[in-house]
Parts: C-alpha cells; sequence; structure tokens
C-alpha cells in the first residue's frame, strides 16, 4: 500500500508522477538495502560522480577503473586510495546503492557513487566521537531490531508507501508499521535516555538507534534540537537517521505552526558538499522540507549550493536526482505543476540551466 505523506511537497510530485516508490528508495536507506537475492553476479547499471571542482568526471571514473556492466567491487578501500591520489583530492567516499528498479518488482537497480573532495578544508565538519559509557534498554534495542528484518523483508517485496502525518514515519507494511507503532510509548517511556545516548554514547549503533527512535516522541521542539545536534555526528548512519527524521518532524510542523520549529539551513548546506553519499542525501530531504516554511533556505541555497546541486539533480538514477531537480526547479521560480511537467518532459537540463541563471536574483 503506497501512502502519501500530506507534509511532504516532494511526496506530493511524486505521487503525481506515479513514482513515490523513488522517495521511499531514498529515505528507507537508513535501516537496511533491498536484497539481491536472484542476481548470480551483481553488477553495476550505473556509476555517478559528485563533487567535481576542477577535476572531470572522465578523469574520476578513470581513476576509479569502474562502469555500468563491471561486477560490484566488494571492497572499496582501493578505489578511495586511487580517487585520493588524483591531483587537488583531499578526500574521497565511495557509495554501493541498491535500489529498487521499480515498483513491487522485487529486482534492484545498483549505483555506484564515486564523491571527491577537493576543498583542502571540508565544510561538512562532524563533532568528535563521545566515549560515554550510556546504553538504552535491551527492550527497546529489540524492538528497534525486529523493525529492521521486517522492513528489510517488506523493500524486498517493492513495498515502499509510506505516512508521515502524524510526525514520525509508519510504513506501508502493516507487519512493519505495528512495529513501528510500538517506537511511540517506547519513545516517550526513555526520552530521557534516548537523548543521552545520542548525544554521549560511545557506541555507533546505539546512537543511530537513538536517532531513529527518538523522532516517535511527542515534544517535536525538542526532538528538533536533538536531531540537529546529531547531524554533526561522527557517524554517517546516525546523521543519516537524524536527518531522515527531522525532515519528517520540518514537514509536519507545515501543518502545526504552534510548534514554531527554529531549524537553519546552514547545517544542511553544508552537508551538500559532504563526501559522504548519505549526507548529501537526507541534507536535501531536510532542505526541501525546509523550503516551504524559511524563505531565507531558497536564498542561501541560491548563494551556496547550485553547482552541487546541479551536479546531484544530473544523477542517473532517477530516484536519487529528483531531490536535487525539485530545489532546483524552485530555485528557477517554477511552481509544483511546472516541475512535475518539466521532469516529465525530460526537461532536466533546461531546469538546471534556468536555475543557474537565476544567481543574480535579489536576496
Amino acid at each position: 500500500m503506497h501512502v502519501e505523506s500530506p507534509n511532504n511537497r516532494l511526496a506530493r510530485c511524486m505521487n503525481r508522477l506515479s513514482s513515490m516508490w523513488y522517495w521511499h528508495a531514498i529515505v528507507f536507506l537508513a535501516v537496511g538495502c533491498v536484497s539481491t537475492e536472484g542476481r548470480a553476479v551483481e553488477v553495476i547499471d550505473f556509476v555517478d560522480v559528485y563533487g567535481l571542482r576542477t577535476l572531470s568526471r572522465e578523469a574520476v571514473l578513470a581513476a576509479a577503473g569502474v562502469k555500468p556492466g563491471d561486477n560490484v567491487p566488494v571492497a572499496s578501500e582501493e578505489i578511495v586510495r586511487k580517487l585520493e591520489a588524483l591531483p587537488g583530492v583531499a578526500r574521497a567516499a565511495v557509495a554501493v546503492i541498491h535500489a529498487p528498479a521499480m515498483p513491487s518488482s522485487g529486482k534492484t537497480i545498483v549505483v555506484v557513487y564515486l564523491g571527491v573532495d577537493e576543498s583542502p578544508e571540508p565544510r561538512a565538519t562532524y563533532k568528535p566521537a563521545p566515549r560515554g559509557e550510556f546504553v538504552l534498554p535491551d527492550a527497546l534495542v529489540a524492538t528497534y531490531e525486529d523493525f529492521e528484518r521486517s522492513l528489510a523483508a517488506s523493500m524486498n517485496r517493492g513495498d515502499y508507501g509510506e505516512d508521515d502525518s502524524n510526525g514520525y514515519a509508519l510504513v506501508g507494511d502493516e507487519a512493519s508499521r505495528t512495529i513501528q507503532k510500538q517506537f511511540v510509548p517506547l519513545a516517550e517511556q526513555h526520552f530521557d535516555q534516548l537523548i543521552k545516548v545520542l548525544q554521549n554514547a560511545e557506541s555507533e549503533r546505539q546512537r543511530a538507534i537513538a536517532a531513529w527512535v527518538i523522532g516517535y516522541a511527542s515534544d517535536k521542539r525538542r526532538v528538533a534540537a536533538e536531531l540537529t545536534g546529531a547531524v554533526r555526528d561522527s557517524e554517517k548512519t546516525v546523521r543519516n537517521n537524524a536527518m531522515r527524521g527531522l525532515a519528517i518532524i520540518i514537514g509536519f510542523a507545515q501543518h502545526h505552526p504552534e510548534l514554531k520549529l527554529d531549524v537553519s539551513c546552514d547545517t544542511f548546506i553544508d552537508m551538500l558538499d559532504s563526501v559522504k553519499w548519505t549526507d548529501r542525501n537526507k541534507a536535501m530531504a531536510v532542505l526541501n522540507a525546509l523550503i516551504e516554511t524559511d524563505m531565507n533556505t531558497l536564498a542561501e541555497l541560491r548563494e551556496r549550493a547550485l553547482p552541487g546541486l546541479a551536479e546531484m539533480a544530473r544523477w542517473h538514477y532517477e530516484g536519487h536526482a529528483t531531490q536535487a531537480f525539485f530545489i532546483l526547479a524552485k530555485v528557477a521560480g517554477l511552481n509544483e505543476e511546472q516541475m512535475v511537467e518539466a521532469w516529465r518532459a525530460g526537461k532536466r537540463d533546461e531546469v538546471i540551466a534556468r536555475a543557474l541563471a537565476r544567481t543574480d536574483v535579489q536576496r
């Protein structure tokens, strides 16, 4: 069952395109991947690059030595080493993402992303890893692990629906949704412990679980503040889960202005320059939500992020390119109907060019 979130304009646009599965292919990567069962030898479908400033795409692809049709690399360390040997590359990363080929097909697309950062000092910076001995209750961890297994099974069946209307995620799969509903009382009962673990626990796994479950607590202002702090966590899965939950809460706040959320776009614009694919992916989700409530976000994106967004809007796998495309469509001044029609008509490059040409618009 596919349930549209009324709090997310991107989701509405994608629903109008009969492509809601694109969005859910993105957001569910926090907790699991689609199974590759049935593919005797897993091969690469697409290879994309991000972070280019002076280097060419061709130079990065040549250094990495991977292309569509190749076997999926088992380890990425050697590719990272080759990329970091390129002139001017300060750091690099490789992400292998399994995404659905089409709704309910059970088949997957494999996309390899090659990230490079040519900046001596990264804009996306992280806090030192904490060293506290805080842990979550066993029952809460067990419930989360049950959810992971259930969600993985539902993804393998091609079920990507989600309802965010309560300010937290409830997936379309009934078994997974039933488990998720248990997070609501657990988050209330263990709210203080979730905060302690999220801020101070040495265990990355514990912090990642806390970042996910705390989003189900009722004090959305406090949750938003805690998740915003976790966006600078040293572990990418913690950041991923924090931004995912925060995007949902910001969307929820659009219909509940009494929450008076105060979330700055600065951190998330910085994350658009991260060498980590998950940082960029989830930062776009947060920024798409912030644009609806904070006009300053669009102005800041216009000034600070257009080249990177254009790069991501050109990615081959459409399910990963849509978030950047819709941000750029908003920069270009398109309304919802116009951006949907532009996407349907294959006018991606035209919209990107129009957005890049609007850098002189008054802030």
